[in-house]
């Protein structure tokens, strides 16, 4: 009678929480804080064997300044241009800094305090859990556009911070736990300026030679897989409807960023015209693509390990963007973006037949 007494009261508990509220509460904690300083140690498990653990150091002011280390990945952000550095490689990119606000690395349940305002996440579900040694509220969140792919950040009952978070797809779990959280610690405007080492290399100024495939030409078949590992069929995509807009990207490209965000804007008009989309990451790991498109809300079909069909298309830089017609022949290409493209763009895609 005990135990039955005992498990009607934890279900009553489990069921009275609000994940509105919780997530609220956490909310206004971050909000309020004057700045942010976290150290996250991250790693992968995939089934019974987990990847080494990777530790990322951040600190961050409103709106939009960072600073981001780990061994293989560094951001840095000045406020008015972000620096996405790889150490090993010694290779860095330059992007604009957007004007309100900047997303985290490996932040997730940190996030308001400097998000760009197009961060929107509501969270279906939240229950009781006891995750890295303490007492959590499990805030738990399912990605329509990646079916299958539960995003969870645990709570503290007491601090009402983030504990960590947890990305689950199947039996493949990508987990963050904070092991320091400091919400009171400010840091000058000064302190957030960085300079590339003397070795390292821009990749934006690398000498390239130009393989992009010119219109006319007959587009690559090559296989594909999505964020879930099921195979993608290029021939499949163009040949059903009235052509195929392929974007190949890359997360911490400011330009991609530009391009995604406009292409978002017209895909499902385009797409009830009869043009679909496809977005194409060879870099990216699964999970940073997972999180980006959870903290977006943007609607892609994601082809992921894109080495071969990006080296086909003659992909050098970021993004490139390819129509191909039904019959499969590269209609229009272009590499780079600008805002002044979009009428171009518009233009290529009408002549496929598609009203916008």
């Amino acid at each position: 009678m005990v135990f039955i007494a005992a498990t009607l009261l934890l279900h009553a508990q489990q069921t009275n929480l609000d994940p509105d509220e919780i997530h609220q509460r956490l909310r206004t904690r971050v909000k309020a804080a004057a700045g942010l300083t976290y150290t996250v140690k991250t790693w992968q498990i995939e089934g019974s064997e987990s990847s080494p653990p990777q530790v990322t150091h951040v600190r961050a002011m409103k709106p939009n300044l960072l600073w981001s280390e780990s061994d293989s990945e560094c951001t840095y952000s000045d406020g008015k241009v972000v620096y996405d550095f790889a150490p090993r490689a010694k290779v860095y990119r330059v992007r604009p800094a957007a004007a309100d606000g900047i997303w985290l690395p490996v932040g997730a349940g940190l996030f308001d305090f400097c998000a760009p305002k197009i961060y929107n996440v509501k969270y279906a579900r939240v229950s009781r859990q006891d995750f890295a040694g303490k007492k959590t509220y499990c805030l738990e969140y399912d990605e329509p556009e990646v079916p299958g792919l539960i995003l969870k950040v645990y709570v503290d009952t007491q601090s009402e911070l983030p504990v960590g978070w947890e990305q689950v797809t199947g039996d493949s779990i990508y987990r963050g736990v904070y092991t320091q959280i400091d919400l009171k610690t400010t840091y000058p405007v000064e302190s957030f300026k960085w300079q590339p080492p003397s070795d390292a290399v821009d990749n934006d100024k690398v000498p390239r030679v130009s393989k992009l495939l010119k219109p006319g030409t007959a587009a690559p078949v090559l296989p594909l897989a999505d964020l879930n590992g099921n195979p993608l069929r290029l021939a499949d995509l163009w040949s059903q409807n009235r052509g195929l807009l392929v974007c190949f990207w890359y997360h911490g490209c400011g330009y991609s960023q530009r391009e995604l965000k406009y292409l978002s804007g017209i895909q499902e008009r385009a797409q009830k015209g009869g043009l679909d989309f496809l977005y194409v990451n060879r870099d990216d790991s699964k999970s940073v693509i997972k999180e980006f498109l959870a903290s977006t809300k943007y609607k892609m079909r994601i082809g992921v390990e894109g080495q071969k069909v990006a080296d086909a298309y003659g992909v050098v830089a970021y993004p490139t963007l390819y129509l191909i017609g039904p019959k499969g022949d590269i209609a229009y290409v272009l590499q780079g973006y600008a805002d002044s493209d979009q009428a171009e763009i518009e233009k290529e895609i009408a002549k496929l037949g598609v009203r916008l």
